[in-house]
């Protein structure tokens, strides 16, 4: 799914965050840009670990070494990707 299964995600990595809806399974999906980004104007699909850590779904959330959270996406029913 996605450029990469096991992506980095975490509210402190990203701007222009808009909640887009839902997944089957009520997980938030949002539109985003990344704030380090070679090109900060990309947008992205996808969800927010801390979201998903609020639902429960901690086999979901991994933490990274950098202290930042990452979602594997073969787990949940969310799309990520590049629009």
């Amino acid at each position: 799914r996605g450029e990469r299964a096991y992506d980095i995600y975490s509210r402190l990595l990203k701007d222009n965050v808009k909640l887009i809806g839902y997944s089957n399974t009520n997980i938030p999906i949002y539109e985003f840009t990344y704030k380090y980004n070679v090109d900060p104007t990309k947008i992205y699909t996808g969800t927010i670990a801390q979201d998903v850590l609020d639902m429960g779904l901690y086999h979901v959330v991994h933490r990274e070494n950098t202290g930042y959270y990452s979602v594997n996406y073969d787990l949940i029913d969310v799309p990520f990707y590049a629009v």
